[in-house]
C-alpha cells in the first residue's frame, strides 16, 4: 500500500515538473468504473492519473474500492464535458 502511495505522488511530481498541475475530476465507485472512463480521456488525448488504493487491481477487493481520475488544469473543462456526455 505504502508503495502505491509513493507511486502516485512520483506521478503527479512529474506531472506538475512538466507545468501541469494535477486535480481530481471525479471519484468513481471502483477502478473498473475508472478505467472505463479513462478509455475517453485516452482517445480525447488527455494525459490522466488513476488513484485508487487497489494495488492496481491485484487485491481481491477491487471492486469495492473508490478510484478518482486526476487531469491537468488545462484540459479539466473539457475532461467534465466528457464526463457529462
Amino acid at each position: 500500500m505504502l508503495n502505491y502511495f509513493f507511486f502516485n505522488v512520483r506521478l503527479t511530481l512529474r506531472a506538475k515538473r512538466r507545468g501541469r498541475n494535477m486535480i481530481q475530476l471525479k471519484k468513481f465507485k471502483n477502478r473498473f468504473e475508472a478505467d472505463s472512463f479513462a478509455i475517453l480521456l485516452k482517445q480525447e488525448n488527455i494525459p490522466y492519473i488513476i488513484q485508487s488504493a487497489d494495488a492496481g487491481e491485484q487485491r481481491p477487493a477491487s471492486f469495492s474500492i473508490d478510484a478518482a481520475i486526476f487531469v491537468s488544469e488545462d484540459d479539466y473543462e473539457k475532461a467534465k464535458i466528457l464526463l457529462q456526455e
